[in-house]
């Protein structure tokens, strides 16, 4: 099974203003800005869902989402948008994508070409159900959206410059032996 995390990477400066600029590496068009890093990326949602929108319009290539790098943060599009790019790559293949919707989910042919339309305000459920009619099923997740940092981090040997060690094994005395034994 296949599974699609549709999050792209952005990165945020200080600009000679004081405002925070927002770049994404896959989209040189999407740009923004915001007073404060909060806001900055309050935005970058809004004008990454626009590059993505404005790709579909034009039937363009949109690059795989790639995972953040150090000091760089992860940015999800709204959710439609989500579930239109999902829509989009669930129907790439068929030869009349508006058709095989209308047959598969017993709808006006208007109806599913304005799902498939990126400039159409669809609503979650219809999309949703368009989307299991193509054997595609959209999940709901989370994730912080601060810088990416490196999990196993020590933050003592990163003050001190030094590298990583290895902690030391805990002895276990008998008494925790044969409890874990009798499980």
């Amino acid at each position: 099974m296949e599974s699609n995390l549709c999050v792209w990477r952005a990165r945020i400066k200080p600009d000679d203003d004081g405002r925070f600029l927002v770049t994404f590496p896959e989209f040189p068009e999407a740009l923004t800005d915001g007073a404060t890093e909060v806001e900055a990326m309050a935005n970058a949602t809004d004008a990454l869902s626009e590059a993505l929108m404005q790709r579909l319009k034009r039937n363009e290539v949109i690059p795989a989402p790639r995972h953040a790098a150090r000091g760089e943060y992860q940015v999800a599009p709204e959710p439609i948008v989500a579930m239109k790019l999902a829509l989009r790559a669930a129907v790439r293949d068929v030869r009349s994508p508006a058709s095989e919707l209308t047959r598969r989910l017993r709808i006006d042919e208007k109806e599913a070409r304005r799902l498939l339309d990126p400039a159409f305000p669809s609503k979650a459920p219809r999309l949703a159900a368009a989307l299991r009619a193509m054997d595609t099923v959209v999940t709901v997740g989370w994730f912080h959206a601060g810088k990416n940092e490196r999990i196993l981090a020590n933050p003592a040997a990163k003050r001190r410059g030094a590298t990583m060690r290895p902690k030391r094994a805990i002895k276990t005395s008998r008494q925790s032996r044969s409890l874990t034994s009798a499980e």
